[in-house]
């Protein structure tokens, strides 16, 4: 019964706006939703230099009431360590994704967005590159192999004798897939296909 009361009380937070929070790249305080809001980490930080659509927790709310005890708290509420994988409608070709196989009707496309990374790829350096590979990998370590893939696909499910499914690339993962944001150990950017492991300094965990 308790665990019960405390998920309920946990999704009932997560609703409020009552973290107080900082705009990226102003020091203006707005109260945010535990899903609106990063932990203030110096590689969030860095990743979300010029991009003033996320919110921080403020410092003040932290010396409050303690970070040792307040972070795990957070964590579960869903205030992130890494950036979130932001879902929205998918304009894939949808004849195209099923193959031209039998449909009666769509019931939903859902593709995902990482957020902030069009603006960090703009700016990519050599730390920043090892700094995405980092985060890429934060966001899927905790997951099951199969999980892990399905992070970064989109799906689409339509129905015609019961239900269908079919997964794509999600469209960031286009975008991580095109640009050359790798580096090799001679400094040169690199396409993901355009290059192995072996050829990856060490700076790549």
């Amino acid at each position: 019964i308790q665990v019960n009361k405390k998920k309920e009380f946990i999704e009932e937070l997560s609703k409020t706006s009552f973290i107080d929070s900082v705009k990226n790249g102003t020091d203006k305080n707005e109260l945010r939703k535990s899903s609106e809001v990063y932990f203030n980490d110096s590689e969030l930080k860095e990743y979300f230099d010029g991009y003033h659509y996320v919110y921080f927790i403020s410092d003040e709310f932290k010396e409050k009431f303690g970070e040792e005890k307040l972070t795990p708290f957070l964590k579960e509420l869903g205030v992130e360590d890494k950036p979130r994988r932001i879902e929205n409608e998918g304009k894939e070709e949808r004849s195209k994704l099923r193959d031209n196989t039998g449909h009666a009707r769509d019931i939903n496309q859902i593709d995902y967005e990482y957020e902030g990374l069009d603006n960090f790829i703009k700016q990519m350096t050599i730390n920043k590159s090892c700094l995405l590979w980092k985060l890429l990998l934060k966001n899927i370590e905790n997951l099951s192999s199969w999980a892990a893939q399905k992070f970064f696909e989109g799906e689409l499910k339509w129905e015609y004798r019961g239900g269908n499914t079919r997964s794509f690339e999600a469209n960031f993962t286009k975008t991580i897939r095109q640009q050359a944001w790798l580096v090799d150990k001679n400094n040169n950017f690199r396409k993901p296909s355009d290059i192995i492991l072996s050829e990856l300094p060490d700076n790549y965990i």
